[in-house]
């Protein structure tokens, strides 16, 4: 089968890694940004609503007639981002500043019925997920009431040789109101940058879908996620972080569905925190 794994040069300019109809996506764009001291950019978002997340690196946007000063972050691995959302046919200018940023742009189909706004890193909160040694810090990119049609976006940090998706779980049956079929892709960002992790994609007995697949993930790869359930790992001395994209004909999140046979791990969670847990995340 086509890889699920897309890898792109960390070089400067605009890198396109999807768009439908690519692996069978109908909602999720995504690009990269690199940009150098100085550079400045303008795009527009055409008939798309989109999502602006800055990775690394400070800059200065306008969203037509409307500047929203410097945003951005140090790293994900130390504090949420400035988050602008951003409607259909719409003019940015980036501007960026001292030093290299990298910036992810999302987006999906849609009326965008809503103006340009700011979603500040400091309105943005860190929660850890969790025991053991898969607990991990996850950040809600944007609030449930988001005016946006289709995407719902997050962050995920694995400590080194932490586990996420735990206990596995996936998003691929459609039977509303209780289960809804969503997209989803992951981003991966490594510290430091030549470490790796693990990403497993796998499907059971119920799914039409047959699948199998495990790779080796680093800086800047991105994984499309058709189906099944997909834990990964972070590698031994490495951090990983990775942007997580969901979207779908409905724009709600589910209750997670788990793989039947690792569902006890959930269940033991509160047992072991109190316990066995030698990890202090408080």
């Amino acid at each position: 089968m086509t890889s699920l794994k897309i890898s792109s040069k960390v070089s400067k300019g605009i890198h396109l890694y999807v768009s439908p109809p690519m692996h069978n996506l109908k909602y999720i764009h995504f690009s990269l940004i690199n940009l150098e001291k100085n550079d400045k950019v303008i795009l527009e978002s055409e008939g798309k609503e989109s999502v602006l997340i800055p990775l690394e690196g400070f800059f200065e946007i306008q969203v037509d007639s409307e500047s929203f000063g410097k945003v951005g972050r140090s790293s994900p691995f130390v504090e949420p981002p400035d988050v602008i959302v951003i409607p259909p046919n719409s003019n940015l200018k980036i501007n960026n500043m001292k030093a290299k940023s990298q910036i992810a742009i999302v987006s999906s189909p849609g009326k965008g019925d809503f103006t340009p706004s700011l979603i500040s890193k400091y309105e943005i909160k860190s929660f850890w997920r969790g025991t053991f040694n898969w607990r991990r810090k996850i950040r809600n990119l944007l609030p449930e009431d988001s005016s946006l049609s289709h995407l719902i976006i997050g962050e995920t940090i694995n400590p080194p040789g932490f586990w996420s998706s735990v206990p596995p779980h996936k998003h691929d049956t459609m039977d509303p109101p209780e289960k809804i079929a969503l997209e989803e892709i992951y981003f991966f960002k490594v510290f430091p940058k030549q470490g790796f992790g693990i990403q497993w994609i796998y499907t059971d007995d119920t799914s039409p879908i047959s699948l199998d697949e495990v790779y080796v993930v680093r800086d800047s790869d991105l994984i499309v996620i058709p189906a099944g359930y997909h834990p990964v790992v972070a590698g031994p001395g490495y951090s990983l972080y990775y942007l997580w994209v969901l979207a779908g004909p409905i724009k709600r999140m589910p209750p997670l569905d788990f793989d039947k046979t690792h569902r006890w791990i959930l269940d033991c969670e509160s047992i072991l925190k109190y316990t066995l847990d030698p990890f202090d995340f408080s």
